[in-house]
């Protein structure tokens, strides 16, 4: 399932204007994002795995003071 949907993921990520800047910041986000969904599937409370996910990963997406941007997505 994650190759089949990861690049239309990527897509409406990248779509968002609050989106990281870089094409391999929207691909990471698309991946975590279907790996939370297989973690969360066989959860037995899916929503607080799915929360647990982001806020590991959300950190990490904040514009960092100084760091610059891989090549824009086109």
């Amino acid at each position: 399932m994650q190759a089949r949907h990861e690049q239309a993921l990527v897509s409406a990520i990248a779509s968002d204007p609050e989106a990281p800047t870089s094409a391999t910041a929207c691909r990471a986000l698309a991946r975590f994002t279907l790996d939370a969904y297989s973690l969360a599937r066989d959860a037995e409370h899916p929503l607080a795995v799915v929360e647990e996910v982001f806020d590991l990963i959300e950190p990490g997406f904040a514009p960092a003071a100084g760091r610059q941007s891989a090549k824009p997505l086109k």
